[in-house]
């Protein structure tokens, strides 16, 4: 296919997965099951009636950067293949999957064809490369859940990884165009009643206010992490818990 800056990207992934095919599909297909192997997505709901078929539509929010998503099953053939469209700001997402039942094993595959909107069609490339990695650490999370469901080892016995924060697409996009004179920072302004946020004396009461936020940072994560970069071969950059937070390096008064 010929590709330019902005034509629609395509991936295409593929693993092997010692499991029935009925099992994977449901893991995979059913997008309720996606936040326990996508630690991108944070919550999903089916909006539509049961059964999972073709028209099943569920809305489902993706940690920073993406937000909230709308994901429709367009065709449904289960346990062999499946096609679903998830539409967002960002991009819209066309994966067709398809599982092959071999003596008891299943290859996987998977084609994504990426429609991203606004600025982030002149990184097309780049998102080509970013969903590559991305599917391909996705998938091999599906292997590890449903061959330890397939071999009925007790959860208690099966240790998770830990869960890694990658930077998302808009983040990277936001870096990559980032110059010393044009900052990709996004900023808001909050007009407040002033009196219960000074002291006696008139000056901002910013050991009370500091406490009231440290007080609510288990709410919101992502504010107590910072960027990590990576070396070659370690994946995409990463969002880490801050070493050595402290809330009263944060904030001033004026």
């Amino acid at each position: 296919m010929r590709r330019g800056l902005l034509e629609v990207a395509a991936v295409e992934n593929a693993i092997d997965i010692a499991a029935p095919a009925e099992e994977i599909f449901d893991v995979i297909v059913d997008v309720r099951n996606e936040p326990r192997w996508n630690p991108q997505m944070l919550r999903a709901q089916m909006v539509t009636p049961e059964p999972v078929a073709a028209g099943t539509t569920f809305r489902v929010t993706f940690g920073r950067g993406v937000g909230e998503a709308l994901i429709e099953d367009t065709k449904i053939d289960r346990p062999r293949s499946w096609t679903a469209i998830s539409r967002s700001w960002a991009l819209d997402a066309e994966t067709e999957g398809q599982i092959h039942d071999i003596s008891g094993r299943c290859d996987v595959y998977l084609r994504t064809r990426l429609r991203p909107h606004g600025f982030l069609r002149l990184l097309t490339p780049a998102l080509d490369w970013w969903m590559q990695r991305t599917l391909d650490q996705d998938l091999r999370r599906v292997k590890t859940l449903v061959e330890h469901e397939a071999s009925n080892v007790p959860q208690s016995d099966v240790t998770e990884p830990a869960s890694i924060v990658r930077v998302p697409v808009p983040d990277l996009c936001a870096l990559w165009a980032e110059t010393a004179t044009a900052p990709m920072n996004i900023a808001l302004i909050g007009v407040m009643d002033g009196i219960p946020l000074t002291g006696p004396d008139g000056a901002v009461a910013l050991a009370r206010i500091r406490s009231f936020v440290e007080a609510r940072l288990p709410r919101a994560p992502m504010l107590l992490r910072t960027f990590r970069p990576t070396c070659l071969g370690q994946g995409t950059p990463a969002w880490i818990d801050a070493p050595g937070f402290d809330i009263r390096s944060r904030g001033t008064g004026h």
